[in-house]
């Protein structure tokens, strides 16, 4: 069933509008345009054009669900387009800029084929055609070869123009439409501004037509099964990645992996489409059977098709795209370890716009102290300045220094950590402040062997993405400050966090994420203000080892959700049954949740960073793919938080909080917990978390 609109409705243009003055219905000749117009920036002086910049999501929505597309199937797609341009299009009598991106043409459309997308044009009086940069020497050219001036815009426009391309033939501009056979695709067409308003909707609906074709549609779209609603599917997510990427929120990382991914379809695409036609085109089954190398490339070409569909899908859907962050990709292709010095030496790195004497004779000193310490005080020994922390990371090389002097430092990308450095800040933290006011990146990313950051302020502005991502390696942190914006602190897969006496707040999502097969050691820190304050991610037990947590003395307060998360499987223990609702119960539980009996949580050893290895973006690129598919096909996934403080009859494990609602100590067990995750949970605060101190997402 067709559930399209009327296209003389399209938008809003109805036929006729009521005026906001008088009240009576008028027609938009009447009212006049109600469109934007864009000046010519050319050389030559072309008519003003149609513009519409700021048409908004949901804007777009609307026209592609209820005018144009409605839910219809990937095949039906050319014909309600069609059927839309012919109810909103002017057939003929119009003029637009024709636009190829080797050159610029006014012409008059005399027809529009509204089946093919084709508009039927000649040219205009008088000539107008300019041509792009690497155009301009063949035209000069082809304009010498024809010897017949022609007018190329006003003598006026001509004189003031900075190098105008030559002036080109009308001979030369008939062969580029003979070529065509008159007929050009009318997304190439820029209406001509007219301040009537009888071309607005001719306006608006090519204007909607070419980004459909230029941003939504896929040549391989009509490859696909035919039994689905191309708008649910493909339209309205592709739609809404096309505004998270301008408005911002997406990682810089994830739009180029994205862009990358489908340059490479698009030309696999092409390959296989042409290899499929030399196959079929007048074959029959005995010699594709003979040509076997065709046969063997053409499945290769599929497979390779089908991977980089299955890797778009996922960056295209709204919920994995955020949940997951497809982190691995866009990581991965950041920054590149250059490894150490070709002369095998360390150097420091100084950021400073501006310092006192004092500060840099104080400065000097440690650099030499540090910088002499076993090389027997080489004074040689050159010191680089930056004024930025990214510049002095793109100087480094493995094992150099990086002190930032007091001051605020504004970063507008984020800031990729490759090389085994050590960043500290010359004073306390609050003294050294790094602001960052890009939306759409993790502020710092970490994937060297071992980083080192000390007596740094982070700050977020308007972000989207987290503060600190540990993609591998060992990354510690000590005397650091983290004014978080959205999530907080992620440790990835195979990584290791060490967090020693921070301060980590203002986070929307947890403070600290914990991956499947990382390790994470926090001391002494104060974790607060954040949606849930530690989340520890257990799952995809094929791919990963379990999480590996030591938590000392820390202060987890004040957060929305539990101070302790733990995600995991559904998995019902013996002992348990399922209630209504989702919630386990354990049959051996005590009436009064909180008076279960508790035993001291006992101190294991530490685990070092040896598990802490580098992992290649294959590996993270195929565990991120892994984890899409899961949540993908998971039939039954629940949402619900619980608390689980009731401990299990053989539970040795409790762990010491303190209660949500009040200041005194108590104690609360939480059965259920392995010794392989927690490593050592000693001397933690738990005060007014909104949920409580531990709990659980089963999914």
């Amino acid at each position: 069933m067709e559930t399209r609109g009327s296209g003389a409705e399209e938008d809003g243009f109805t036929a006729h509008v009521k005026d906001k003055r008088s009240g009576v219905c008028v027609s938009h000749e009447e009212l006049g345009s109600q469109l934007e117009r864009l000046a010519s920036s050319g050389c030559v002086e072309f008519p003003d054009v149609f513009h519409s910049p700021h048409l908004s999501y949901y804007e777009r929505f609307k026209v592609y669900q209820d005018y144009i597309l409605g839910d219809c199937r990937p095949s039906e797609v050319r014909s309600f387009m069609g059927e839309y341009l012919e109810e909103t299009v002017e057939s003929c009598g119009w003029s637009a800029v024709w636009r190829t991106g080797a050159f610029d043409i006014l012409v008059e459309v005399q027809d529009v084929y509204f089946d093919d997308l084709k508009a039927l044009v000649s040219l205009a009086e008088p000539l107008l055609i300019e041509y792009s940069a690497p155009a301009a020497s063949a035209a000069s050219a082809a304009s010498a070869a024809c010897g017949s001036p022609c007018r190329a815009g006003t003598p006026e426009a001509t004189a003031a123009a900075p190098a105008p391309a030559p002036p080109p033939c009308r001979g030369e501009a008939e062969q580029i439409l003979e070529r065509s056979g008159g007929r050009v695709n009318l997304r190439e067409l820029w209406v001509v501004y007219d301040d009537s308003g009888r071309l607005d909707r001719t306006a608006l609906a090519i204007e909607h037509v070419r980004f459909f074709l230029g941003h939504i549609w896929r040549a391989w779209d009509e490859e696909d099964d035919d039994d689905y609603d191309y708008f649910v599917r493909c339209v309205d997510p592709r739609l809404k990645l096309y505004y998270d990427v301008l408005e911002g929120r997406i990682p810089a990382g994830l739009v180029s992996e994205y862009a990358r991914l489908r340059s490479h379809f698009d030309a696999t695409y092409a390959e296989f489409s042409r290899l499929r036609g030399s196959i079929t085109e007048g074959s029959d089954a005995e010699e594709m059977e003979q040509d076997g190398a065709k046969v063997a490339r053409g499945v290769e070409l599929y497979e390779s098709l089908e991977t980089a569909k299955r890797k778009l899908q996922i960056m295209e859907n709204p919920v994995l795209r955020f949940v997951l962050g497809y982190q691995a990709s866009a990581g991965g292709v950041a920054r590149v370890a250059r490894g150490p010095r070709p002369d095998g030496a360390a150097a420091a790195h100084v950021v400073a716009r501006s310092v006192s004497l004092a500060t840099l004779g104080a400065l000097t000193r440690s650099l030499a102290e540090s910088l002499g310490a076993g090389t027997g005080g080489d004074d040689d020994r050159m010191i680089h300045f930056h004024s930025s922390l990214q510049g002095a990371l793109d100087a480094c090389y493995e094992g150099d220094r990086i002190v930032l002097c007091p001051g605020v430092y504004s970063e507008e990308g984020f800031c990729s950590i490759a090389e085994s450095v050590s960043i500290e800040g010359f004073g306390v933290a609050d003294d050294v402040v790094i602001e960052m006011s890009g939306r759409g990146d993790v502020f710092v990313e970490c994937s060297a062997r071992h980083v080192t950051i000390s007596n740094v302020k982070f700050i977020q502005h308007g972000a989207t993405e987290g503060i600190l991502r540990v993609l591998r390696g060992e990354t510690e942190l000590h005397e650091c400050v983290l004014q978080c914006e959205t999530s907080g602190v992620t440790v990835r897969p195979k990584a290791h966090l060490t967090l020693k006496n921070c301060d980590l707040y203002g986070a929307k999502g947890a403070g600290v994420e914990v991956y499947p097969g990382s390790t994470c050691t926090l001391i002494g820190n104060g974790i607060h203000h954040c949606r849930e304050g530690v989340l520890i991610m257990d799952f995809m037990e094929s791919l990963y080892d379990m999480p590996k947590l030591s938590m000392r003395n820390n202060l987890i307060s004040k957060n929305d959700g539990h101070g302790v998360s733990l995600v995991k499987p559904e998995v019902l223990k013996p002992g348990c049954h399922v209630e209504k609702h989702g919630q386990i119960l354990l049959n051996n539980a005590s009436g009064n949740l909180g008076q279960s009996p508790s035993l001291p949580f006992h101190e294991g050893e530490e685990e070092g960073g040896g598990d802490a290895g580098r992992a290649t973006t294959t590996d993270l690129l195929e565990a991120e793919e892994a984890i899409a598919v899961e949540l993908m096909n998971s039939s039954q996934t629940k949402r619900e938080w619980r608390e689980s403080i009731a401990a299990a009859a053989n539970s040795e494990q409790p762990m010491e909080t303190q209660q949500a609602c009040g200041t005194g100590a108590a104690t609360e067990t939480s059965g259920d917990l392995p010794a392989e995750m927690f490593i050592s949970i000693v001397g933690n605060s738990f005060h007014q978390n909104g949920k409580g101190s531990f709990g659980i997402l089963y999914y």
